[in-house]
């Protein structure tokens, strides 16, 4: 298993637009092929730092959504909306050092 993680610290203000932007992509991401789970964490303390945690079967299928138009979407409105924005992939499988500091939200669509 291959973990994709993307790291954001939403600039002054724009934290419910990038709030907004993971929503979409969201469930898009998750609906690609050889993607286990994508989760969204909020830093309890900072509510303003998110962790897109994303579970991939094997590293090709995650490097080809490195490659995606929704990778380029989250990247494009991180750069827009964070002031901070990683992505790392790497083979953890745990969430245990995300989860001491921020708390699961999970970013649905809205009805």
């Amino acid at each position: 298993m291959i973990t994709v993680r993307v790291n954001l610290t939403a600039r002054l203000g724009k934290q419910q637009e990038l709030v907004q932007s993971i929503r979409r992509l969201k469930n898009k991401i998750a609906e690609e092929r050889g993607c286990i789970a994508c989760r969204v964490y909020q830093n309890l303390d900072n509510p303003d730092e998110f962790v897109v945690f994303e579970q991939w079967k094997n590293e090709k299928q995650a490097k080809a959504h490195l490659d995606s138009e929704n990778m380029a979407v989250l990247v494009g409105a991180g750069s827009v909306l964070s002031r901070d924005i990683s992505v790392s992939l790497t083979k953890e499988s745990s969430t245990a050092d995300i989860e001491q500091n921020f708390k699961e939200r999970m970013v649905r669509e809205e009805k």
